[in-house]
């Protein structure tokens, strides 16, 4: 929104915007952080949006091209811009110019008046340069609605966040502002480092505010603050350091370089069995597992990683991302019944999951993939209504609509799963039925790709190991058997 108000005034049109007026209950209502008037201006709903011809923000072209570009049409048009988490800039434009359109966009928007009364205390209270912000996302992703996948955009290991406190507080002991929506890790987090402070502290009216009025003071705190710390595709922490200029870095970047595997690894294997089953912690700790097993995975045997991910079915019985790990593991050290319980149990917890589908798609993806091994190893017959069924599981993952997972890219994987089961699991002679081909797509894995990767994906890197173990068995079959040669004796 800032950013399309901002390259509105740098083109010289009507700044227009859609509010999401979705399933969050608490920012339903924009009156409650902007005036009326401002509203009345600027709001379109999403079917007038729809009746206008849209162009996109091209970065490569000037001001006067986008101008040109965008007036000259003779129909209702629309520039859209979805950018959250930088600040846009046209083609020769000096970014500290475009940084400072996007603050005074941010500061021209027609506040409510609760609204600006928070951001003329922090604009009173000037760049704090006494404490560090970290940002930690703990309440819906990890016991809320979003909690049956890992949201690798959202959540970073704990020991992670620990680290990056120990690293900028330093000797000096510098504060610390924690900002999560998970109190009960605040709590843990205050009980290890004294000097980590909340934002009640800070602005002593925050218990009195409204969840949306409540985000903005946070996106105040972050902006006012020495440095930003937060996970990587975190749109308060980008819209932070975008208006006050200040520095962003990854939490895991505090990990130590070439250690980052170790570090987490020890932080698991030193857990002590006294973790409750109503400890709040055991739900984190499952999500540390399943990222250790998801970007570090190529570095363990199938045997840890079956291990791992057992351990956090244990921690947090309940969490699909974690059984379905432990279905496709399973599956690949050929433990077929764990893995076709663990999948069931995945699947049925997935079908109540209600905020998007990527659940679903990791728990239909794990069952597939499951099944396809048991027909190549003999473990099931290969019936024609077996074959149906699975083609029919195969049908609905086409038909999800995800919110981090690449669907297609996953569907390719599934697809040629199940051609190589039916064509291993087919009695011989299999004349005139030709291989299938395994897909050609690679990902960036590890933590790189963790890094590098806009949309990190670890089932589609699990569903990619399965295939490449079916590729080896349709090569290994469809190989001529090798014959011993004699060497003649002279």
């Amino acid at each position: 929104m800032i950013n399309a108000a901002a390259v509105a005034d740098a083109i010289g049109t009507d700044f227009r915007f859609v509010w999401p007026r979705g399933a969050d209950a608490e920012v339903n209502q924009p009156s409650q952080i902007f005036e009326d008037a401002f509203l009345d201006r600027h709001e379109i709903s999403e079917e007038d949006l729809l009746r206008r011809s849209l162009l996109q923000f091209d970065a490569r072209k000037t001001v006067e091209e986008m101008r040109t570009e965008l007036l000259d049409r003779n129909r209702a048009v629309a520039l859209g811009i979805g950018e959250m988490f930088k600040v846009l800039c046209f083609q020769g434009e000096d970014r500290a110019a475009a940084s400072s359109r996007y603050r005074l966009a941010f500061e021209a928007i027609g506040w409510s008046r609760r609204a600006r009364e928070i951001i003329a205390f922090f604009a009173a209270l000037g760049r704090q340069t006494r404490y560090h912000a970290i940002h930690f996302r703990g309440g819906d992703i990890v016991t809320g609605e979003w909690r049956q996948f890992m949201a690798y955009e959202k959540y970073v290991p704990l020991p992670y966040v620990k680290r990056a406190i120990r690293t900028l507080s330093g000797s000096a002991r510098t504060s610390i502002l924690v900002m999560s929506d998970s109190p009960a890790a605040v709590a843990y987090l205050r009980d290890c480092f004294p000097q980590v402070q909340t934002p009640s502290e800070f602005y002593p009216a925050y218990a009195s505010l409204s969840e949306v009025e409540q985000a903005l003071a946070d996106i105040m705190l972050l902006a006012n603050s020495r440095s930003i710390v937060g996970p990587k595709r975190s749109a308060f922490s980008h819209v932070a350091a975008n208006i006050g200029g200040v520095d962003f870095v990854q939490t895991d970047e505090f990990a130590p370089v070439g250690g980052e595997a170790r570090m987490l690894a020890g932080w698991i294997d030193r857990q002590p069995p006294k973790v409750t089953r109503s400890s709040w912690l055991r739900p984190f700790l499952a999500r540390d597992v399943c990222w250790h097993v998801d970007v570090f995975g190529d570095q363990l045997r199938r045997k840890r990683r079956l291990a791992l991910a057992r351990a956090a079915v244990r921690l947090d019985p309940d969490f699909a991302a974690a059984l379905a790990r432990q279905a496709r593991e399973a599956a690949l050290l050929g433990r077929i019944r764990e893995a076709k319980t663990a999948a069931k149990r995945a699947y049925l917890i997935a079908q109540h999951a209600t905020r998007h589908d990527d659940p679903l798609l990791d728990a239909l993806s794990a069952w597939i993939s499951a099944r396809c091994l048991a027909l190549v190893g003999g473990r099931i017959p290969p019936t024609v209504r077996r074959l149906r069924s699975l083609e029919e599981k195969l049908d609905v993952c086409r038909k999800l609509r995800t919110h981090q997972m690449r669907r297609a890219d996953i569907i390719e994987q599934l697809d040629f799963q199940l051609k190589a089961a039916a064509w291993l699991a087919t009695p011989k002679p299999r004349a005139g039925v030709p291989v299938p081909m395994a897909p050609r797509g690679s990902i960036a894995m590890g933590l790189a790709g963790y890094r590098s990767e806009e949309r990190f994906d670890p089932v589609l890197i699990g569903l990619m190991r399965i295939t490449r173990h079916m590729a080896r068995a349709l090569h290994a079959a469809d190989s001529p058997p090798r014959r011993r040669s004699i060497r003649a004796q002279s």
